[in-house]
């Protein structure tokens, strides 16, 4: 018998975008491992291109229909409005009861009845927004959901600061070998 036919690998890409593309998976699988968690509808990975954000990763719970792609709706608009708090490292939340009329304007649009953003942040810099939405219920999210949402994003924080090449001692003691995201 014939060893099975691979296809070919993709060309190596520069070491800068490799980086980046591994950063979206990496933060891609934590989304979607804190939405499993939390039971939540849809969620999402925003990372910062200089001025504007791009959605790198997106999880959707089977049957949800997506309405999000509508015109303002997009996670971009939400990370644009709430920057400076989501600068200073803090969770925005909000439900469709409690919120601004400028939120509950988009969020009737996409069906959105709760959402939060999350804050990732390296070398003191934002560089990622996660994001979760439920469509089905509105959500008051609890001290213990946001505690568990932080201390992952806290792990999660470590493994993307950029380091020199640290010894194997203080690798193994690294958030990012201690917990598998994947």
């Amino acid at each position: 018998p014939r060893p099975p036919v691979r296809p070919p690998s993709p060309p190596p890409s520069p070491s800068r975008n490799k980086v980046g593309h591994e950063r979206g998976v990496t933060l891609g699988v934590l989304a979607t491992q804190l939405a499993g968690m939390l039971g939540v509808d849809h969620a999402f990975v925003l990372v910062s291109r200089g001025s504007s954000w791009s959605t790198v990763s997106e999880w959707w719970k089977p049957g949800i229909e997506s309405k999000s792609r509508q015109p303002g709706c997009d996670g971009a608009r939400r990370v644009a409005e709430w920057i400076q708090t989501l600068s200073a490292g803090v969770m925005v939340t909000r439900a469709f009861s409690t919120a601004e009329q400028n939120s509950r304007s988009w969020m009737a649009v996409a069906g959105v009845k709760s959402w939060a953003l999350v804050p990732l942040k390296a070398g003191g810099r934002l560089i990622a927004v996660l994001g979760f939405e439920e469509h089905c219920r509105e959500r008051l999210w609890s001290a213990g959901e946001l505690g568990l949402v932080r201390e992952f994003t806290r792990q999660a924080e470590g493994c993307l600061r950029p380091r020199s090449s640290p010894s194997p001692v203080a690798r193994s003691q690294s958030p990012c070998h201690r917990t598998r995201f994947g």
